[in-house]
């Protein structure tokens, strides 16, 4: 997650962007916000799911990861409607200059629309660390950044020289694709079978 936000904010600077490297670096600040539920959440599943299948209660561990992921999208779901309702009283917290945040604001509401994905997706992530399926997780980020984020952002700033738009589009795409796979993962229940 954290390199392809670095490769896109690196990508957007040397293409000499000055207003969309603004905009997206403020809506990298304002978005890192909404990540700290996320991460609480993620880290009490891992938590609740290692332990309960610790105590060879997998149906419990499954429970528990559904309500953590339950509880970050609603509190995530609350986060995307203020991105959604108030993107310009946000943006002007962190610069005044009016092409910055008129692009920031139509970009945080496109931010907005990825908040329930990145909600699940670190969730029950999470909850399959603490089941023991650590690689799952870390395949599916890393497949996601190379084969889909970076390459489509590559294309959308040198190719087809789009805009910051294309690029916060990209990143709600890659977010949905994660989140659907990790859901189908956890679902699957393959991991209460994991020796922990």
């Amino acid at each position: 997650m954290n390199l392809g936000r670095l490769l896109g904010s690196f990508m957007l600077c040397r293409a000499g962007r000055r207003v969309p490297f603004a905009a997206h670096q403020v809506i990298l600040t304002a978005e890192s916000l909404s990540y700290m539920p996320g991460y609480g959440f993620a880290v009490a599943a891992t938590s609740l799911v290692g332990q309960n299948l610790g105590a060879r209660k997998p149906k419990r561990a499954y429970q528990h990861g559904m309500i953590a992921a339950r509880l970050a999208l609603m509190v995530m779901g609350v986060i995307a409607l203020v991105f959604l309702v108030f993107p310009s009283v946000i943006i002007r917290i962190f610069t005044s200059d009016p092409q910055v945040v008129g692009l920031g604001a139509l970009c945080l509401r496109i931010a907005a629309i990825e908040q329930p994905a990145i909600a699940l997706e670190m969730v029950l992530a999470g909850a399959l660390r603490g089941a023991g399926d650590t690689r799952t997780p870390a395949m599916i980020t890393t497949l996601c950044t190379w084969l889909l984020r970076i390459p489509l952002m590559y294309l959308s700033i040198y190719v087809f020289h789009w805009g910051l738009t294309a690029i916060w589009i990209i990143t709600v795409i890659d977010w949905v694709v994660r989140a659907s796979l990790v859901i189908v993962r956890f679902r699957r229940g393959k991991w209460q079978q994991i020796a922990l």
